[in-house]
């Protein structure tokens, strides 16, 4: 039963065993194959319009282009920009049309995606020390980010069959709210100190309620006194700390990546609808961490209130990430679709 169980566990969805790039041979080839792709009405107009006025091949023009891009990732000033914006956008939007499909298998590659995008936000705030040895990490990073989001690859999908699952075993109708986000119990200020008391005092959570009962134990003082204490200390630091960043980050990657594991485990929709909303603006955030310092003279508290906006998003007693999907990125990118089509249709007039 044990063998037969782990098998299944490592058995690659079959949209990722039918990935048509699966060695550096395979790259030119596909990359060509999708130039020419006439299903891409948008794309191929504008390549058919440059071939007819140049007269040159439209990889000619593309091979330009990717080789600007890997050139300003090397020596650009804004190359992490670039980078987190090459990883954000097409990820960004096939979320989304994942969220609508009933199946999971496309929840399990963007959920794990955006797991391992957070955790490079990580490595992010040691850049520069990364690239004295590694002066390539804007475009290694690029390259690792298109292996495992593109159709073509698969690789998040991979990463967690073979990787990620095997090492946590070891450790558009009327919109509505997913049922869990509609029990939230924090909906206004009022309910956050008796929501926190009752996660505190949580009885069942044996893993926090041991070290609690201890503190009491040994002080005499109570242990949302302790909880007041740390939140105060982590907001002080949160607005003054030169770590500041990686803390604020790190709160908002390691709760959400455990839970994403999770959700993509169970066969619920709702919990993939939630993480992957919350992912997505995650990396939104990426985006403008890069401006954080601009940011900070106009806002001081940046990195406190993007924590305190990243645990409204993934906290199950707010479930915030839920409520933005379908109250705001749903209608978006029913929008967005519909542009889209619109001047498809144009451009085939």
């Amino acid at each position: 039963m044990h063998i037969g169980k782990k098998r299944r566990s490592r058995s690659l969805p079959k949209a990722a065993r039918n990935a048509t790039v699966n060695s550096f041979a395979d790259i030119q080839p596909q990359f060509v194959t999708f130039l020419y792709e006439n299903k891409n009405i948008t794309l191929n107009s504008v390549f058919a319009k440059f071939e007819e006025s140049t007269g040159a091949k439209r990889e000619h023009l593309a091979y330009a282009v990717v080789g600007i891009i890997a050139f300003y990732l090397i020596i650009g000033q804004c190359a992490e920009l670039l980078c987190n914006l090459i990883g954000f956008a097409y990820p960004a939007y096939a979320s989304v049309k994942a969220i609508r499909t009933p199946e999971k298998d496309d929840d399990m590659q963007w959920l794990t995606y955006w797991t391992v995008f957070a955790f490079f936000s990580l490595l992010d705030f040691f850049a520069h020390a990364i690239m004295d040895v590694v002066p390539l990490y804007w475009l290694a990073k690029v390259i690792f980010l298109l292996y495992l989001a593109l159709p073509q690859t698969f690789g998040a999908t991979k990463i967690y069959i073979y990787y990620v699952d095997p090492a946590k075993q070891g450790a558009a109708g009327r919109r509505e709210l997913p049922r869990a986000a509609s029990n939230t119990t924090i909906n206004t200020f009022s309910d956050v100190h008796p929501q926190l008391l009752a996660f505190l005092y949580d009885k069942q959570n044996t893993m926090l309620n041991s070290p609690l009962t201890k503190f009491e134990e040994v002080t005499g003082a109570k242990r949302e006194q302790l909880a007041y204490v740390v939140v105060g200390f982590l907001s002080l630091y949160l607005i003054i700390g030169e770590c500041a960043q990686l803390v604020c980050n790190l709160i908002g990657f390691a709760y959400p990546a455990y839970a994403s594991v999770k959700a993509i485990r169970t066969v619920e929709k709702d919990d993939d609808t939630q993480w992957l909303t919350y992912w997505t603006v995650f990396a939104f955030f990426s985006l403008l961490d890069f401006f954080a310092h601009v940011i900070m003279d106009v806002v001081p508290l940046y990195w406190l209130a993007k924590v305190i906006f990243l645990l409204y998003l993934s906290l199950p007693q707010t479930f915030g990430a839920a409520k933005l999907y379908v109250y705001y990125v749903d209608p978006a990118i029913t929008k967005f679709d519909e542009t889209l089509a619109k001047k498809s249709k144009e451009l085939l007039q």
